[in-house]
């Protein structure tokens, strides 16, 4: 004790400091990132002051430029390039010098680069969203939720989990590489490609960065042509982090341009990450099947919302608007298909209605708006041919948000927030995705209906249900075909960022977030090596050497067998199951006791020594029974429990004595000698009369007796097979019993709770 007790003295001194140590916060050093230009509205030159008019149609400008500028007042921003295929070939291969030195790096030195952001991004919260909100439209709430919040909550799972999720994993080995140690290993996968959309140009450029660069890897990012002023200064951001930790440079790119640069990039990375809509999406696999790399597909959705009678329906009508007009319904995981029970649904209109009534709409930095712009030029135009189509089969529109002051320049960039009933899903509303801020409600009888409505759509990324039974939203949301549920919540999925995040059908495959989005950036290796080399190594047994013996296969078979046949392994265990039984009846001593009158019967539960209830007193007859490797009790033990027997309970037996006024004998049938009886206290049914013999019958193997019990010779004894009678006991349910009167047949069959005295 005097050796070990400083010893310990020591490790909780450690501990103590260890935990002392994580109390203190880590010094993370500031950056300083130019904003000048986005703050005071430069750009480039005489421009930024003009309103611009882009072209009609999704067709590449001729002068090699993206040109950007504010959705909601039409407000120029300034160009970037359009760069060409061999420069994206030239960005990809700097970037790919750097990730081989990043690859080195260690978690520690990752860790500090997340830290750097996260401090920025806390922050700079109003300038960041404000250039958001500035370049996609939406409100400066919005862009807290979707940008902020996302990104941030990302950040501290991988500072908290990520390295542990790419250490290397242990597995089992299986049966025939039990000498082996089996692990899976996680290593960078080269440059990662990523094509983002438009909708949270913050958050959808930091979310692979963070992933890609924290596993070793480097990425080149192509923004998109609609929201590239602000996607080139969140690059800032990101380079000046890169710098404070001493990351190699190039580590982190940020491209511009349209088609021909994405398609450029995808030819040249070693994955690509596409989020945007399906037909893109279709494109990128087509390209990526040329070089045979990894894609991973966020292709948006037609979320349902389902609501169930037993909610509490003005809770739930803030969820749905929120889940509705989020980035005025620019969300990939937006509520596009609102599902309510008949019940419930003229009030949940009425609700819904009355909120949507109050909604205001307008420049989102011009004033207190509730909803900003639609982002992409035409947008408002499609949403509003869905509706057109909606209303010429029957649908009809019961409640519009208000404008506000919208300025002339921009009036078609704003679409108001609609609700709009008797929907059915032969409208192209219930089954295109809308990506804009309408609440189509359509009402279901049955839990079953709305599970059938919900899967009846092409796409399949999320859904939300709600109801007052937890159980019942979550047999809901399990039935429902989809990559992502939320329970009595909208998005919440997302915002846990240990979860994965992704679809099926046509919004897309593969998960980005999660451990599952981390280790999709790496390479998986599986590994296999000795468990105790050197002194245990793998050779090839002789039978199957080169050249391979006659009874080669007769070898395999066997071992195959051995391996893998249940009812082979089973005859194993009951053949040393037996072995041992023998091994500790052979050791245990057979004390020769007297019997009293009356042989013991089973007891109520509970009793125990020497209670007035038992009958097992000093002197008094008593069958003790314990599991293998217990030995003969030596000492007044508990009583054993009666209680039902059951067909499928091997520890089951049958003590059966008769009385022919001539030897009483005591048969024990037992069905498996994975149980081993050690029987004591057997005197007398008559008093201090021996009982000359007592029977071991096991069901379908051997018969064993024992022979006059005496301390001195072996009491076991082979009788070879079983005679026909044994056979089988029968229906095992039940119980039967009858006191022992001294003469008359008794019998019990029930079943044993062992204890070890």
């Amino acid at each position: 004790m005097a050796f070990w007790w400083p010893l310990l003295v020591l490790a909780l001194a450690y501990a103590l400091c260890r935990f002392l140590l994580m109390l203190i916060p880590p010094n993370v050093p500031s950056i300083e990132v130019d904003a000048s230009d986005v703050l005071d509205d430069g750009g480039q030159a005489r421009n930024d002051s003009f309103i611009y008019i882009p072209p009609r149609g999704r067709t590449q400008q001729p002068d090699r430029k993206v040109q950007c500028y504010e959705p909601a007042t039409m407000k120029y921003l300034g160009f970037f390039p359009a760069l060409t295929a061999a420069e994206v070939k030239e960005h990809v291969a700097q970037s790919r010098k750097a990730q081989k030195i990043w690859a080195e790096s260690s978690f520690k030195q990752r860790r500090q680069f997340l830290r750097i952001l996260l401090k920025y991004i806390i922050d700079h919260q109003e300038l960041i969203c404000e250039i958001s909100s500035r370049d996609t439209g939406k409100t400066m709430v919005d862009a807290s939720l979707g940008e902020i919040m996302t990104t941030c909550e990302k950040i501290t799972w991988l500072l908290s989990e990520g390295e542990q999720w790419l250490k290397p994993e242990y597995r089992s080995s299986g049966r025939s590489m039990l000498h082996k140690r089996s692990k899976v290993e996680f290593y960078p996968l080269g440059v990662i490609g990523a094509i983002v959309s438009w909708n949270y140009p913050f958050h959808n450029i930091f979310n692979p960065m963070l992933a890609a660069v924290f596993s070793g890897n480097s990425i080149v990012i192509k923004v998109s042509e609609h929201a590239s002023w602000s996607g080139c200064f969140y690059f800032r951001i990101i380079q000046a982090a890169l710098t404070a930790v001493g990351a190699p440079e190039n580590l982190v790119d940020v491209i511009t341009g349209f088609a021909e640069t994405g398609e450029a990039l995808v030819s040249t990375v070693d994955k690509i990450i596409f989020v945007g809509s399906p037909g893109v999406g279709k494109m990128i696999m087509s390209k990526a099947s040329e070089t045979l790399i990894p894609v991973t597909l966020e292709l948006g959705g037609k979320d349902a919302f389902i609501v169930c009678e037993d909610v509490n329906v003005s809770h739930v009508a803030q969820v749905a608007v929120r889940a509705a007009l989020q980035s005025s319904g620019q969300n990939c995981a937006g509520a596009e298909r609102f599902y309510v029970h008949k019940d419930i649904y003229p009030s949940f209109v009425t609700q819904v209605s009355k909120i949507v009534k109050a909604v205001a709409v307008g420049p989102p930095l011009a004033g207190k708006y509730d909803m900003g712009a639609i982002c992409v030029q035409e947008h408002s135009e499609k949403l509003q041919n869905l509706i057109n189509d909606a209303l010429d089969k029957g649908a009809s529109i019961v409640a519009r948000g208000s404008f506000g002051n919208l300025g002339t320049d921009a009036v078609d960039q704003f679409f108001p927030p609609t609700v709009i009933v008797n929907v059915d899903h032969t409208m192209k509303l219930m089954q295109e995705e809308a990506f804009g801020p309408i609440i189509p409600i359509m009402k279901f009888s049955t839990d079953e209906e709305a599970v059938k409505l919900a899967n009846d759509s092409n796409y399949g990324l999320g859904c939300a249900v709600f109801s007052g039974s937890q159980k019942r939203a979550k047999e809901i949301a399990s039935q429902v075909h989809c990559g992502v549920a939320a329970v009595n919540d909208f998005a919440s999925s997302y915002m846990c960022q240990s979860l994965p995040f992704g679809g099926v059908k046509h919004s897309g495959f593969g998960r980005f977030a999660g451990v599952e989005g981390l280790r999709a950036c790496c390479l998986v290796k599986s590994v296999v090596e000795d468990r105790w080399w050197p002194f245990i190594k793998t050779k090839i047994p002789k039978p199957i050497q080169y050249p391979v013996a006659e009874n080669g296969f007769d070898f395999q078979e066997s071992l195959v067998e051995m391996l893998y046949v249940r009812e082979a392994t089973e005859t194993l265990c009951r053949n040393l199951a037996r072995a041992l039984s023998l091994f500790f009846q052979k050791c245990a001593r057979w004390i020769e006791h007297k019997l009293s009158p009356g042989l013991w019967v089973p007891q109520p539960a509970g009793c125990v020594d020497p209670s007035p209830g038992c009958r097992s007193g000093p002197g008094d007859p008593r069958v003790q029974i314990a599991r293998a490797g217990v030995q003969a009790a030596r000492a007044p033990g508990p009583c054993y429990e009666d209680r039902d027997l059951s067909a499928n309970d091997h520890e089951v037996l049958m003590l059966e004595t008769r009385d022919q006024m001539q030897e009483p004998t005591l048969q024990v049938w037992v069905l498996d000698l994975s149980i081993v009886y050690a029987i004591k206290n057997l005197g007398s049914a008559h008093k201090k009369d021996p009982i000359p013999s007592i029977s071991i019958r096991v069901l379908g193997t051997t018969q064993y007796e024992l022979q006059g019990p005496s301390p001195n010779e072996d009491p076991i004894r082979d009788m070879g097979s079983p005679s026909p009678t044994i056979g089988v006991l029968g229906p095992l349910a039940g119980h039967s019993e009858r006191p022992y009167d001294g003469g008359h047949h008794f019998a019990s069959t029930y079943q044993i709770k062992h204890e070890q005295a």
